[in-house]
């Protein structure tokens, strides 16, 4: 029985704040609505469930609006991603560790992503597909970060979990699945209260070791 390692993806394997930030005012400007989200709301809120999403992007907006607005708007971002964008810069080292660490333990991301063409076009761009085991985008089964954790633990029988993320909600969520929160301080979010961080992946391997060897 393995251990396994699940990864967020926005702010703890690459960077997606401009390009999301680009889709959402553009569409907004193409189809007349009067408002524009700022860069630092898009960064707030990356790795957040598709619903609080749409209420932090467009406030002026009722809900069942702002949800079918962010719905198109993540149609369009689709689009994008089939006509060859790249959604993301990914992080220094995340490609070679990610090679590094599939050779002990499973590998998985869970992400609050939508859709899995996000996740696939992280494992394209970063060229790790030999190494992601499987990958859950958490909104399009409607379901929590802690419920895709313990899906995947359950699916691949692993004895223990450690989940890696950069936000409040990531450790949460590791919590609530039972798993240990590794904080990646170069991500998005905030300073977090954690046993466990990382100021680069590259501190990931031995810090893994110790944390399952505990």
């Amino acid at each position: 029985m393995k251990n396994m390692i699940i990864f967020d993806l926005d702010g703890t394997l690459w960077d997606t704040a401009d390009a999301t930030y680009k889709i959402v005012n553009d569409y907004l400007k193409e189809n007349g609505y009067p408002f524009q989200v700022s860069r630092e709301v898009i960064v707030d809120n990356m790795g957040y469930e598709f619903d609080t999403c749409a209420e932090r992007y467009f406030p002026t907006l009722k809900e069942k609006e702002a949800k079918e607005l962010l719905a198109k708007i993540y149609e369009r971002e689709g689009e994008l991603i089939e006509d060859g964008l790249v959604m993301g810069k990914v992080f220094p080292h995340v490609s070679e560790i990610i090679a590094k660490l599939s050779k002990k333990y499973i590998l998985c991301i869970v992400s609050n992503c939508s859709n899995d063409f996000y996740i696939e076009n992280f494992i394209q761009e970063a060229n790790v597909s030999d190494y992601i085991t499987d990958y859950v985008a958490a909104s399009n089964f409607f379901i929590s970060k802690a419920e895709a954790m313990r899906k995947v633990k359950d699916k691949y029988k692993a004895e223990k979990i450690i989940y890696v993320g950069d936000t409040l909600k990531d450790q949460v969520s590791a919590v609530d699945a039972g798993g240990t929160f590794v904080y990646a301080k170069y991500g998005f979010g905030d300073n977090l209260v954690s046993k466990y961080s990382i100021h680069d992946v590259t501190e990931l391997p031995s810090l893994a070791s110790y944390i399952f060897e505990e």
